[in-house]
């Protein structure tokens, strides 16, 4: 490009100016699909090939049971699968099972009736969550087996309409658990 000798020369050497501008941006964005690699267009093609599908992210029972490595996490599915409170309301006699894949907060409204307790889909370090409320003078209640309790004795449950009890356990192996009392008589 040469140095202008005239107005109109100087116009000229403008536009060739803008022109190259435009040409150099255009390079660097990439306009319609660009198969330049270092263009911003290709790169957001990529991002948008490369994006999570519904179908590629882990279910909150995935994601609790930590059943398929291969699939995301997305934070609000991790705090879903853990922070969902499950309610149990047995009519009578027989057995709740505690569900742990869909979450770590259980709560079970005792009946008048003997109820046992049982743990399906723990894992090793998991720590749960475990309310018991007596609704209508409740009858006896059996743990899952192998909880290990302070001093090796199970505590006694509020007998008292309309209170309840609020346990912590934390999974230590396969079927065996540590028990806490949070708290009684709430």
């Amino acid at each position: 490009m040469a140095f202008p000798t005239s107005k109109s020369n100087c116009v000229d050497i403008s536009t060739e100016i803008v022109a190259a501008h435009i040409n150099n941006i255009e390079n660097k964005l990439g306009i319609d699909d660009s198969a330049d690699t270092d263009s911003i267009d290709y790169r957001v093609g990529e991002l948008e090939d490369n994006a999570i599908l519904d179908a590629d992210k882990a279910t909150e029972a995935e994601i609790a049971a930590g059943t398929d490595d291969a699939k995301f996490i997305t934070p609000k599915g991790r705090m879903d699968a853990k922070t969902n409170v499950e309610a149990y309301t047995p009519a009578g006699a027989g057995t709740s099972t505690l569900d742990l894949a869909k979450g770590n907060i259980h709560v079970v409204t005792m009946p008048a009736a003997t109820q046992t307790l049982a743990i399906s889909n723990e894992i090793v370090g998991q720590f749960f969550v475990v309310e018991i409320i007596n609704a209508t003078s409740q009858g006896a209640l059996t743990w899952f087996t192998t909880i290990k309790w302070t001093d090796g004795i199970a505590p006694t449950l509020t007998r008292t309409n309309g209170k309840k009890d609020v346990f912590g356990f934390r999974v230590t192996g396969t079927d065996t658990y540590n028990g806490y009392i949070i708290g009684q008589n709430i």
